[in-house]
């Protein structure tokens, strides 16, 4: 996904339209890092429920041009302006316009995505979605829960055993009341493996007013301390999740009443390759 595609839709897709779908395009380096880390285990499909501009697509299929990708998308807008870009798309991808909400009972090995993002003032299907939600996952919701956390839940239920989920979206309910039911849902069965939090998240949600970050979970059934990663700069997403400035937190040690966001501020290995000289600033 180029800077002049996103340019060009910005032009036919005003702001008060982009708010209303919750829109926020997800830059290439976010976008191969994730992936790369989804293609580690080997996983022939991908599945992404908030499409957009396809730039998890186009990164899947720069790191392997033979992956299968499945992906819905509710607004047709958008859809239309992907495919005006890439008219001449073959059998590996299939695209629908849909609800991700409107279709339950699908397991996916591989789960991609930067769901939609919108206070849940605005989230106006909440009324029909959380109890959708409630329903097929057996847990409470709070009222308070926002779109891009509905989006989670349902696909941290929908992901087969053995599956890889790598989810970007604000961190927020790290610190909330109503992410405790998110939270207890990644520790289940110790799938949670790493968070990231991207500090420069203005280059990634421009009008972003709090946390930014990645998720990512393994049902690989292996229990094991979760990474609390710092990302310095977007250059850095280039390299693997081993590599990064990370601290190990004991899953025991997480309580899903607690907040998280703590676990970035605490002491973590230095990146000194993110740092710059004095001069570079005056």
């Amino acid at each position: 996904m180029s800077v002049e595609s996103v340019a060009r839709y910005h032009s036919v897709a005003g702001l008060d339209h982009r708010r209303r779908h919750g829109q926020f395009f997800t830059p290439p380096p976010v976008a191969r890092f994730m992936c790369r880390w989804l293609l580690k285990e080997g996983a022939r499909e991908i599945f992404d429920p908030a499409f957009g501009l396809g730039a998890f697509y186009l990164a899947a299929r720069e790191l392997n041009p033979k992956i299968r990708f499945r992906a819905v998308e509710k607004d047709a807008k958008v859809l239309a302006h992907f495919r005006e870009d890439h008219p001449n798309l073959d059998d590996t991808i299939v695209l629908s316009n849909a609800d991700y909400f409107s279709v339950w009972g699908i397991k996916y090995s591989a789960i991609v995505c930067n769901p939609p993002y919108m206070r849940f003032q605005h989230f106006t299907d909440r009324h029909r979605v959380i109890p959708e939600i409630e329903k097929h996952l057996g847990r409470r919701l709070s009222g308070y829960s926002n779109i891009a956390s509905a989006f989670l839940l349902k696909s941290l239920h929908e992901l087969a055993p053995g599956g890889r989920l790598a989810y970007l979206m604000p961190l927020e309910f790290l610190n909330t009341g109503y992410g405790e039911t998110i939270k207890q849902a990644l520790l289940d069965k110790g799938r949670l493996k790493a968070l990231l939090r991207i500090e420069p998240e203005g280059e990634v949600f421009p009008d972003a007013i709090t946390s930014v970050g990645i998720i990512l979970v393994s049902d690989d059934g292996i229990h094991e301390p979760v990474k609390f990663c710092t990302v310095q700069t977007l250059d850095q997403l280039e390299r693997n999740l081993s590599d990064l400035p990370c601290r190990s937190v004991l899953t025991e040690e997480l309580r899903p009443a607690d907040k998280w966001l703590r676990y970035f501020e605490e002491p973590c290995a230095l990146d000194r390759g993110a740092l710059q000289p004095l001069s570079m600033y005056g």
